[in-house]
């Protein structure tokens, strides 16, 4: 078993992974729908970029020997894991979007 002094991989500063990511707002916080929208959409990008950096440091970590305690490996674990439903969900989301603007570029006035 190797011992570092390193911190721990687990960044307790960010938002907690069990925050819900809401692609679509319940209501705008002022301006349009679609200023709502974009705001959302940018917090789940947002979301999605942070999980993916926080897991390549730990990842890392780990290719240049760190140890990990089990908590450490089933809270990476469980990130990866929900980092790849946030992606799915923000990939759904664009090939919604772009199919819409597909059919409205597609009406003829």
């Amino acid at each position: 078993m190797m011992v570092t002094n390193e911190a721990p991989v687990l960044d307790t500063s960010r938002t907690p992974i069990s925050t819900p990511v809401s692609v679509m707002p319940s209501e705008p916080e002022g301006g349009d729908a679609l200023d709502g929208l974009a705001r959302s959409f940018r917090a789940a990008l947002a979301s999605v970029e942070r999980s993916e950096r926080h897991v390549d440091r730990a990842v890392g970590r780990l290719s240049r020997g760190a140890d990990l305690s089990t908590g450490e490996l089933l809270a990476l674990q469980t990130e990866v894991y929900r980092s790849a439903q946030r992606a799915e969900l923000v990939s759904r989301a664009v090939d919604r979007v772009s199919d819409t603007v597909r059919e409205i570029t597609q009406i003829r006035v």
